[in-house]
């Protein structure tokens, strides 16, 4: 069993449920402060960017420049979107999204969906197994509605039974499985910025720019290395939700702003 230095999430569960995402305009989410981070690591550090209806059709020059973004969908049928109160233009999604890949090639893009809403119907569950299936999202999160009083759905009440809700959540996450697999596959051979976040066993642990902190998958590398270190990667394997790697560094030494990394 391998022991784990703190601070690293645990290997994810491909039917577990991941944390809703915010809505936002567009902002930018800064990785996660770390001991010990150094300037050098911080500047080379990656963002992401969330995007979410209403927003400029056109590619910003700072959306060009987060090679994460995460698209707070929500769902993929209108009705339950308006339901949910939330903007319901799948087509802007679509159109969005081709001209962010278009215009980043290394683009990765995420996006936490609810299924069992108040009143959502198998067709409506379809609708956004749809979706997800032909925009391919890099990474997919999806967690079951939890009836709360006090918020805008209390009116709504919570009439899909949880066993529904459940298997309709699997399906997705599923569905999502050799999508990921495929795009984790491309990534082979390629070099990638890794920030390690824990070691253990003669195996660090960490995540590349299309990772979110606690949520996403992982990057496993041979070696012991630095906590807080953000490394040069070629990947060598990948499986659905993480990438397998050994440090690429020549000559055997590198500095990474005031450490020195020994490999």
């Amino acid at each position: 069993m391998m022991r784990l230095v703190s601070p690293v999430p645990p290997l994810i569960n491909p039917l577990a449920s991941r944390s809703p995402v915010s809505a936002l305009l567009i902002t930018t989410c800064a990785p996660p402060m770390l001991e010990p981070m150094n300037l050098a690591s911080l500047v080379r550090a990656r963002t992401m960017t969330r995007v979410s209806a209403p927003q400029p059709s056109r590619v910003t020059a700072t959306m060009t420049r987060m090679p994460t973004a995460m698209a707070t969908a929500f769902d993929g049928h209108p009705m339950t979107l308006r339901r949910m109160r939330r903007p319901a233009n799948i087509e802007w999604v679509h159109s969005t999204i081709a001209k962010m890949r278009a215009a980043m090639p290394d683009l990765a893009i995420r996006s936490t969906f609810i299924v069992g809403y108040p009143g959502e119907t198998e067709a409506e569950f379809q609708a956004l197994l749809d979706f997800t299936r032909e925009l391919e999202f890099d990474r997919v999160g999806a967690f079951t509605f939890s009836f709360e009083p006090g918020t805008t759905s209390e009116s709504l009440g919570d009439p899909v039974p949880q066993e529904v809700k459940e298997e309709r959540r699997n399906r997705l996450m599923e569905q999502q499985q050799p999508i990921s697999l495929k795009k984790n596959q491309t990534l082979i051979g390629k070099r990638l910025d890794v920030l390690i976040e824990g070691k253990g066993d003669g195996i660090s642990l960490g995540r590349s720019y299309r990772d979110a902190p606690e949520i996403d998958g992982l990057v496993l590398v041979e070696g012991d290395l630095p906590i807080g270190e953000i490394v040069p990667v070629r990947m060598t394997g990948a499986m659905a939700y993480d990438l397998v790697g050994t440090i690429d560094i020549s000559p055997a030494q590198v500095l990474l702003g005031q450490n020195a990394l020994h490999v």
